[in-house]
């Protein structure tokens, strides 16, 4: 009898122990908008234990603490680049403002519980600071119509974000390969926010296939990335009207044929000023 005693006392002392301080749940955004704020939460199971505290870290350097027996219950310390919205706070989430670049950083969570048991679990996560566009690409350049033989010259633009955005261009739900797309911006460095534009001209020559069907429209679509975020934007220049298509296909090839004769006569232009040049050269050297 005394030893079944002992052993059901035995189990009620390791299940009290098994019920102590758990942490729920960590939420660190992988990514804080520096236009916006940033919620983070520390979710936890006091087991019936008595909170002592709640503390935030950035980079090992505390910056928010939630004691109940204090006064205030919640106070923020001074950490560069970490600004805390007390209003927005408490002992389960924390909001942060006025992000920086520098607010990217590891954020940890400890909770600490009162005696007996003086209990502390802990949770982490990092958080990078990004800045995204505040719209989709623009795409300049298109025009509302062609005829199959012109060429295509169009500039897709992602505005100000961080990191640069990565833009591609696709015809027709193909993306154009690279040999089709100039990057205009790779030497363009950050404004003085430290925010990019990025820009890429694509240039191609329009052929039948390029429309699906008769009548119908070339999609040409530009996408912008950044931080795994993405934004589309797309044009739909149609096939010139087919009654007309001829006659303007004979104004491309005219328009060809007469910048090709007037180079042709610049050509000849500039070489007969150069014989005068010359003959004038040499009639004041024999003067």
């Amino acid at each position: 009898m005394a030893c079944t005693l002992r052993f059901f006392l035995l189990l009620i002392a390791l299940a009290a122990r098994s019920r102590g301080l758990r942490l729920l749940e960590m939420r660190v955004p992988r990514h804080g908008d520096l236009r916006e704020s940033a919620v983070l939460g520390c979710n936890f199971d006091l087991e019936g234990a008595r909170l002592y505290s709640v503390k935030w870290y950035k980079d090992d350097f505390e910056f928010f603490r939630y004691m109940p027996d204090g006064a205030p219950h919640a106070q923020a310390l001074p950490v560069p680049a970490v600004t805390v919205d007390l209003g927005a706070s408490n002992m389960t989430s924390i909001t942060l403002t006025q992000l920086q670049f520098r607010s990217s950083g590891v954020y940890r969570c400890e909770v600490s519980t009162e005696a007996p048991n003086f209990e502390t679990v802990v949770g982490s996560g990092n958080m990078s600071v990004i800045a995204l566009p505040h719209d989709g690409p623009v795409i300049e350049g298109v025009s509302p119509t062609y005829v199959v033989g012109s060429y295509v010259s169009a500039n897709c633009s992602s505005y100000r974000s961080y990191p640069p955005a990565a833009i591609a261009w696709y015809i027709n739900g193909i993306k154009v390969e690279p040999m089709f797309v100039e990057d205009h911006s790779r030497q363009q460095g950050p404004d003085q926010e430290g925010l990019y534009t990025r820009s890429a001209a694509l240039r191609f020559k329009l052929e039948e296939r390029h429309f699906r069907q008769p009548g119908a429209a070339v999609e040409l679509r530009c996408s912008s990335t950044v931080a795994g975020q993405s934004w589309d934007r797309a044009v739909r220049p149609a096939l010139a009207d087919p009654s007309n298509q001829k006659l303007a296909q004979e104004r491309l090839a005219n328009s060809r044929a007469a910048a090709a004769a007037f180079k042709s006569s610049l050509s000849g232009v500039l070489v007969l000023v150069l014989v005068l040049v010359l003959v004038l050269l040499s009639d004041g050297y024999r003067s």
